[in-house]
């Protein structure tokens, strides 16, 4: 289960991103903000003590 942790979370944020037809995002920018967006959930949720990070090779 640890592989798909958050993989809906992860799903929607780039929808959210690929949505806007304005912007033209990098593989790298897409990596960038869906991991300050999952950060920025981590800080909400206090409790929780790991949470994976998009990584691209």
């Amino acid at each position: 289960m640890s592989a798909n942790k958050n993989a809906m979370t992860r799903c929607k944020i780039l929808d959210d991103l690929l949505s806007n037809r304005y912007h033209n995002n990098s593989l790298d920018d897409l990596t960038e903000k869906v991991n300050y967006r999952l950060s920025e959930m981590q800080c909400q949720y206090e409790g929780q003590t790991e949470f994976n990070q998009v990584s691209h090779a």
